[in-house]
């Protein structure tokens, strides 16, 4: 269940995180999955990122979230990358596939709840649930944005940014 505030926020449990030992052990994570279907899973993050004030099972589960959607939206021999940087004041966390990507019309609405987004090459719908609105609603509520880009048959990238001085 969802811990939300009084006006409509997701409450957070802050606590200083080294970013950098969270990704290398959701990657780790994500290994096996990733190798079932023969994708290449891999951490591209900037050596020195700084600490940041965060809520760690949050981030966990955004991460989880997007990188469970890459497994799933790839096919055979693709690449999911988990990129982390730092600009100026904020990091931004990546995860970039090489999926079949997301039609143009549909990259503002998947992060509403339940939004259905049909597949370009099997003409399937897929319904995005509630874990893209999960992450929109925690990185919010961490002070930072998410969105996606998308390019069909070349894959999708979703970024989010997190302050790098506490909320």
């Amino acid at each position: 269940l969802l811990a939300v505030t009084d006006a409509g926020e997701l409450s957070l449990n802050l606590a200083p995180l080294i970013p950098r030992a969270l990704l290398e052990r959701i990657v780790k994570s994500f290994q096996f999955p990733a190798r079932q279907k023969n994708l290449e899973l891999r951490l591209e993050a900037d050596p020195d990122l700084p600490e940041i004030t965060a809520d760690e099972a949050r981030l966990d589960r955004i991460l989880s979230n997007l990188l469970t959607n890459a497994i799933r939206h790839t096919p055979s021999n693709g690449t999911i990358i988990l990129l982390a940087t730092r600009k100026s004041n904020k990091i931004m966390i990546s995860v970039e596939d090489t999926g079949e990507g997301i039609p143009p019309e549909y990259l503002e609405r998947i992060f509403d709840k339940f939004a259905q987004v049909e597949s370009h090459r099997s003409r399937r719908s897929y319904s995005t649930g509630l874990g893209l609105t999960f992450c929109k609603l925690a990185v919010a509520a961490h002070g930072g944005r998410i969105w996606a880009e998308s390019e069909l048959g070349k894959g999708s990238t979703f970024t989010f940014t997190l302050p790098v001085e506490a909320v």
